[in-house]
């Protein structure tokens, strides 16, 4: 499963942007509703931990279970925790085009781990 994929559950919203002479960028507030990737994974590796200690799955198939149960869940609705606003900072690239420069400013919102 991409993670483009994984990011369409959720929801953005653009609150405000704003543009810096000094910086030549604009700052873009980004609402996002992400989900917590913490609690999906933990709710399939749960029974899987408990079958490993078991003694009832190898490392292998605990690994190999983890992954295919990961896509499978991303494949369902998940719950979306509440909005959170992030900075975002964007330069312009060329006459009609825009890039983040720090991904990560935003798209650790999108897959929380707490």
């Amino acid at each position: 499963m991409e993670l483009l994929e994984i990011k369409m559950k959720t929801l953005t919203t653009v609150k405000d942007a704003t543009y810096s002479d000094e910086d030549d960028a604009y700052v873009v507030q980004v609402e996002i509703q992400g989900f917590n990737d913490a609690s999906v994974l933990a709710e399939v590796m749960t029974p899987l931990a408990e079958k490993y200690q078991a003694g009832e799955l190898s490392n292998e198939q605990v690994v190999n279970e983890l992954i295919d149960g990961v896509a499978k869940r991303y494949r369902e609705p998940v719950e979306l925790l509440p909005a959170k606003t992030v900075p975002v900072h964007v330069v312009r690239n060329g006459e009609k085009d825009y890039e983040v420069l720090m991904q990560d400013e935003y798209l650790l919102t999108f897959a929380q781990q707490s």
